[in-house]
C-alpha cells in the first residue's frame, strides 16, 4: 500500500499520529531543481522536495510519501531564492523529526517495498 501527502508537515503529522517504526529507522528526503523555460532560460527553477519511509504498524506497512513544491528560484537581479529557502526549511524540519526519534534522514527516493 502507498500513502501520498501534499506537505511535508502532513508527512511528519503520519509519522507522529500512528504509533509505528519506519524501516530502517530511515527517512529519504530528496530536493529537486528543475528549470523553467528550456535550455535558453536558465535564470528560473522551479524547486521541489520529496519524502519518503517505509513505515511499520500493527496493522499494516506501507510506503509513505510526500512531493511539496516549494516554489520558484529567480537567478537575476533580483536573486529570489524563496523556493530554496523553503527546501532548506523543511529539511530542517525532517532532520530534526527524525533526530528526535532516533532515525536518520538519507537523500534519495524510497520507491518500492
Amino acid at each position: 500500500m502507498r500513502v501520498s501527502c501534499g506537505q511535508i508537515e502532513d508527512f511528519l503529522n503520519n509519522l507522529r499520529e500512528s504509533d509505528c517504526s519506519v524501516s530502517m529507522k530511515v527517512v529519504f528526503f530528496q530536493k529537486n531543481t528543475r528549470p523553467i523555460g528550456g535550455e535558453n532560460q536558465t535564470t528560473k527553477y522551479e524547486i521541489s522536495v520529496v519524502a519518503t519511509a517505509m513505515v511499520h504498524t500493527v496493522d499494516a506497512d506501507y510506503l509513505l510519501e510526500c512531493g511539496e513544491s516549494c516554489g520558484r528560484d529567480l537567478m537575476t537581479a533580483d536573486a529570489d531564492s524563496s523556493g530554496s529557502k523553503r527546501a532548506g526549511f523543511l529539511e530542517k524540519l525532517v532532520e530534526s523529526f527524525c533526530r528526535e526519534r532516533g532515525w536518520k534522514m538519507l537523500p534519495g527516493i524510497c520507491s518500492e517495498y
